[in-house]
């Protein structure tokens, strides 16, 4: 069990002055793993029993409890993981992690009384990064203690940017200047064509 918990690299920047800067928690969200690892989102989106805590384990050792419309991530060594969410009842989800990818792990909650089903399903990477802008990084205090990573961010280890859609409407506005001056000066060269 001890060889596992050293295999972990739990990033955990609300122990750090960094943590309180939203632009290194939007890092956070848009990284990339390193070359040898496997990154690992787990997102609690809902705010359905926002309050009721969850327990997460990972190859039978406890990581962490959530809340809703929270996050955390691990950076693990490639290889078979089981991911386990607790609460009323057990879900888990088998994975096999290859070094530099990748994985977005949704913790689903549905409430039933005092405690609460849960559910664990892996998401497309596109729909993951959605759910990940809407969600704050989990607090220390739910961290198991020890775990934690000094994975150092760089510029090549973020991921591409995706647009807002200020910036999309702002260059579909411009697509379509460019298309109707286009045809302003087709119809214009057409107009001296036949005057010629």
């Amino acid at each position: 069990m001890i060889k596992f918990i050293s295999k972990i690299y739990l990033i955990n920047f609300e122990n750090s002055i960094m943590a309180k800067n939203s632009e290194n928690v939007l890092k956070i969200k848009e990284m990339l793993p390193p070359e040898d690892k496997s990154l690992v989102y787990i997102i609690r989106p809902s705010i359905v029993g926002r309050v009721v805590e969850l327990i997460l384990e990972c190859n039978g050792t406890y990581i962490a409890t959530t809340k809703g419309k929270r996050f955390l991530y691990l950076l693990l060594d490639p290889g078979a993981y089981t991911f386990v969410s607790k609460s009323k009842n057990e879900s888990s989800l088998q994975l096999n992690l290859e070094a530099g990818l990748s994985y977005f792990i949704l913790q689903k909650v549905k409430a039933v009384g005092a405690k609460p089903l849960t559910v664990l399903e892996l998401m497309e990477e596109v729909t993951g990064r959605e759910k990940l802008k809407k969600c704050s990084l989990i607090e220390s205090e739910n961290i198991k203690e020890g775990i934690i990573s000094s994975y150092e961010y760089t510029p090549e280890s973020l991921a591409p940017e995706s647009m807002t859609s200020k910036e999309k409407k702002k260059y579909a506005i411009i697509a379509v200047l460019v298309i109707i001056v286009g045809i302003i000066y087709i119809i214009w060269g057409i107009s001296d064509l036949m005057r010629a």
